[in-house]
């Protein structure tokens, strides 16, 4: 919560809105998240398919998002595999070296 608004219309009073209006049936989806995290599976899947039934909705579907499919992280994979390379090449050798070392620590760590 900033001090700047968010996106309108907001989610869970469109929801309430159409219930109310006789919409029985919504499938929801969070196109800005390429994985669930607590802000979809809470708020999005869980308070506002309450909200949605409760006013009257009967059919709530949360559509998850593309997470750890093998599809996902391989589009991800061509998106970011060639930055990188582009990135390397754009380094002096010590930098280079210092990232590599930096990547290797990491490793351990996880």
């Amino acid at each position: 919560m900033g001090v700047e608004e968010w996106l309108t219309p907001y989610t869970d009073k469109t929801l309430l809105q159409w219930a109310q209006q006789g919409i029985k049936d919504v499938h929801i989806v969070c196109p800005g998240f390429s994985a669930d995290c607590l802000e979809t599976l809470e708020e999005i899947n869980m308070q506002n398919r309450e909200i949605f039934l409760a006013a009257g909705g009967e059919h709530y579907h949360y559509i998850p998002a593309l997470n750890d499919m093998d599809e996902h992280i391989e589009m991800m994979a061509a998106l970011v595999e060639p930055q990188i390379e582009l990135w390397q090449q754009q380094q002096t050798p010590t930098d280079f070296t210092l990232t590599r070392k930096r990547m290797n620590e990491l490793k351990v760590k996880n």
